[in-house]
């Protein structure tokens, strides 16, 4: 139902488990005022550096992630959900909220 249910929100085009590893890292990355480091994404999504980066520029094609420099040292890029980004997140979570969890068949 999940997975229906984010592809109906945040459409077909990123309904892949890289992409949806990384929205959701930084959406709780977000909620606890952490950062993530944009070498760290790779890792994030369980998938080969180059991999990460491709989907990374997908993202910020989109717009619904954003590069954030560190301003103390500015060799350091983070990365953050864009306003769009956010907004998708959380319609997705209050939308699955929402539908409650499934029942499970009982035997």
């Amino acid at each position: 139902m999940a997975r229906r249910l984010r592809e109906d929100v945040i459409g077909g085009e990123l309904f892949s488990d890289p992409a949806w590893d990384i929205l959701l890292d930084l959406y709780t990355a977000l909620a606890r005022g952490a950062r993530v480091k944009s070498s760290s994404v790779a890792v994030i999504a369980g998938v080969p550096p180059s991999t990460g980066r491709r989907w990374v520029s997908k993202l910020l094609e989109l717009g619904l992630i954003e590069r954030v420099k560190e301003r103390a040292d500015q060799r350091f890029t983070y990365l953050g959900l864009s306003a769009k980004g956010r907004d998708i997140m959380e319609a997705f979570m209050m939308r699955l909220v929402g539908k409650g969890l499934p029942t499970l068949p009982h035997h």
